[in-house]
């Protein structure tokens, strides 16, 4: 979806990653969502300061992406922990 302005894409990238629904966010889930390919999705959330790269990933591997006002660092380390011991330990 090229021919949207870079301004509405951001917008729109943003929103749905602001969405209460969820708390982190996959590049094709919010493409899906928003209905931008996912190089424009990829481009936003890997250049906005208001966006927080997870360390953790999905069960598939895929990256996690979440707004920084509903997730802090500390929050973010703590899921990725927790992930860690569940895929190392079981639970």
């Amino acid at each position: 979806m090229k021919n949207r302005p870079p301004h509405i894409i951001e917008q729109q990238v943003l929103r749905a990653l602001e969405s209460p629904r969820f708390k982190y966010r996959t590049v094709s889930g919010i493409a899906k969502e928003t209905k931008l390919d996912e190089e424009s999705v990829r481009e936003v959330l890997q250049s906005n300061p208001a966006v927080r790269r997870s360390f953790a990933r999905e069960k598939n591997g895929k990256q996690l992406f979440a707004a920084k006002a509903k997730v802090s660092i500390g929050e973010d380390l703590w899921v990725a922990f927790k992930a860690v011991n569940a895929a190392k330990f079981g639970g």
